[in-house]
This record gives C-alpha cells, structure tokens and sequence, in this order.
C-alpha cells in the first residue's frame, strides 16, 4: 500500500494508515499508564512499530502529491480547514463552540454592514435634498434621467 508510491492512493489507503497510526498510539498510552505492562523491551518495540507506520502515513501524504489520490467518490483528498478550528481542537474545545463564535462573528459583521449601508442611504438622501435647494432644476433634470417622478418641493 504505502510501499508502492507510483499506485494510486485512495481515501481509504491513507484512513487505514491513519488508523494504524492512532492506534499505536493508543497501545503506548496505555502501556505507560499501567508500569506493569511497560516492559522495556516491550515499549521499545512499540515505539519502533509507532515510528514505522509514523513514516508510513507521511510517506503516503507525500505520495499523494505527486499521484492522485482520491477519494472513492472521485473528488479531490486535500481539504482545506480554518486555522481556528484547528487551534480550538488542539486546546480541547469543543468544535461547536467554534462555530457558534463564527456565526456570532457573522452576525456582528453583518450588523455592522447593515448600519454602514443605513448610514450611507441617510447621507445620500440628506445630499440629495441639499443638492435639491441649491441645483433645483439639476436636480429635476437628474430624476428625470434616474427614472424618478416624484416631486419635490421647489
């Protein structure tokens, strides 16, 4: 599998490598948190085994760039995520807890926007009505144009 870099390394390639990786770590986790297990030897091999498939998966990611790999599905494997919802799962955070942020982040932008763009049809309206006192018959003449019939006060 990851000792053939010319082949085509599939989604489910790179998720068993992944797997093999996680659960190494686990059986060392658990051999260090229980000292009657963690025979020296024992915990050596295990570390060796970790490092191996370790190097396995980086050696299948780097394959993967150079060669297709793909998912079943035959969409592209490379995917893109926030760099904050990585920070927030390496604090242990929750990931919904990032996305509540973002979405009150969206919604306190788009307030702000919203009044910017209230702010700015009050202005144009206050310029228009100067514009109107001082140019009146410009100001006809640009209703006119614009499509507006409305009249206004002389």
């Amino acid at each position: 599998m990851s000792s053939n870099p010319s082949s085509s390394v599939t989604w489910g390639d790179f998720c068993k490598e992944v797997n093999k990786v996680l659960w190494k770590v686990h059986e060392i986790e658990t051999m260090l948190n229980d000292p009657e297990n963690a025979a020296p030897n024992i915990l050596e091999d295990e570390l060796v085994d970790y490092h191996s498939s370790l190097i396995n998966a980086i050696n299948l990611v780097a394959s993967s760039s150079s060669s297709s790999m793909e998912k079943d599905s035959s969409s592209s494997f490379h995917k893109e995520f926030p760099i904050g919802l990585i920070h927030y799962l390496d604090e242990g955070i929750n990931p919904d807890e990032y996305l509540r942020e973002v979405f009150r982040a969206c919604v306190r932008d788009n307030q702000m926007v919203k009044g910017r763009a209230e702010m700015l049809s009050t202005m144009a309206a206050k310029l228009q009505t100067k514009v109107e006192s001082v140019f009146p018959d410009e100001a006809q003449e640009y209703r006119q144009l614009k499509g507006d019939d409305k009249e206004t006060k002389p």
